[in-house]
């Protein structure tokens, strides 16, 4: 598994600049190696990706993020903040430039029942829209990243234009004060992506498919 890994980093950082489509249903049981952090707040339950994030006085944003150098693309996920923890002020997020730390997270928070930017780890607050959201429902978020500004949609409604600093990074997932936040049908396309058609199987150098190797499906629920 951690040979699959090398080569999908690999991968990652020397892929053209040709547009790819990323696709991640969470289908099969295991975590793939590529996403790094806080790995052991993540796990594969039910078909969807679990995020945790439930300390009885703290708390603490757990994210798990891919390597690259990213900022234009389309990005979209099916998210649901399906409890809350003791403070009752719940998030699931993307998180898009993932770099050294740093990043920036665009989160579902329940409540006070808004969409919110804000950059990580100094939790600036760049961004925050009311929308109609709730426990245990699950919402698609999707993301039009440009390099110097974010469009944020809900349900294909348009939520609303950021603007940020033109740097890029990798992307993936992050959960606050949740014991349940749930992520599932990922898809993110553009120039530079990595097409989840094929990668390299470094064990007998046979081209296999990259959702096999991100333990990810294509299919919908």
């Amino acid at each position: 598994m951690k040979q699959h890994a090398i080569a999908l980093v690999a991968l990652i950082l020397a892929v053209p600049a040709f547009g790819g489509v990323w696709t991640s249903s969470f289908d099969l049981e295991e975590l793939s190696d590529v996403w790094q952090g806080d790995r052991e707040n993540f796990v594969i339950e039910g078909g969807s990706l679990r995020g945790i994030s439930a300390f009885p006085i703290m708390i603490f944003f757990k994210q798990i993020t891919t390597p690259g150098d990213w900022s234009e693309y389309t990005v979209e996920c099916r998210m649901n903040v399906v409890e809350p923890n003791m403070l009752e002020c719940s998030k699931t997020a993307l998180v898009l430039r993932a770099r050294d730390g740093a990043g920036i997270a665009v989160a579902l928070h329940v409540p006070p029942k808004q969409v919110e930017v804000f950059t990580l780890p100094d939790r600036e607050i760049l961004f925050t829209a009311p929308v109609e959201i709730d426990w245990d429902t699950w919402y698609r978020l999707r993301v039009e990243s440009e390099p110097e500004r974010l469009t944020v949609y809900l349900d294909d409604v348009l939520v609303g234009e950021v603007a940020v600093d033109p740097v890029g990074g990798g992307f993936g997932f992050g959960v606050e004060e949740t014991p349940r936040g749930l992520f599932d049908d990922f898809r993110i396309e553009g120039p530079g992506i990595p097409d989840s058609a094929t990668a390299i199987d470094l064990r007998d150098a046979l081209a296999v498919t990259w959702a096999g190797l991100e333990h990810a499906g294509t299919s919908t629920k």
